[in-house]
């Protein structure tokens, strides 16, 4: 199993003996996106660790506070689907999370209003994610 071969594992910070920092290298053609996420609270402390073909970005994730990272939406494509016509919602910048995504579709009201939501991908999660003080669950 390819997991269990030595020559496949590594260690963070090169201490074999926390098992938190065991990671398993994986060839980067068996990936197919990537998010590279840091704690907003250790700023100082983070270092890019996927190459800018697997996330050309980052994203910055206030912890233990409940929160939640979300897609961006893709507003000219969201948009430009006939089917949404007079289904999307506008009011997102209105509500807890004041125009944390640039595109201003609030995509859960949106997708309960009958709209399809396309998202942004572009390789680059510093532009694709944002971060809400509410996550879906919740509701």
């Amino acid at each position: 199993m390819y997991a269990s071969a030595a020559e496949n594992q590594w260690y963070d910070g090169g201490n074999t003996h926390q098992e938190a920092n065991h990671c398993i290298k994986v060839p980067n053609e068996w990936i197919i996106d990537g998010v590279e996420i840091y704690a907003a609270s250790k700023k100082d402390d983070c270092k890019k660790r996927l190459t800018a073909d697997i996330d050309g970005g980052y994203v910055w994730l206030t912890n233990q506070m409940g929160h939640s990272l979300y897609r961006n939406v893709d507003k000219e494509s969201t948009e430009a689907l006939p089917e949404n016509s007079g289904k999307l919602i506008y009011s997102y910048a209105l509500g807890v999370d004041a125009s944390t995504d640039p595109s201003g579709i609030d995509a859960e009201a949106s997708i309960k209003n009958g709209a399809h939501i396309i998202y942004q991908d572009t390789n680059n999660s510093t532009a694709d994610f944002h971060e809400r003080q509410k996550c879906s669950l919740r509701d």
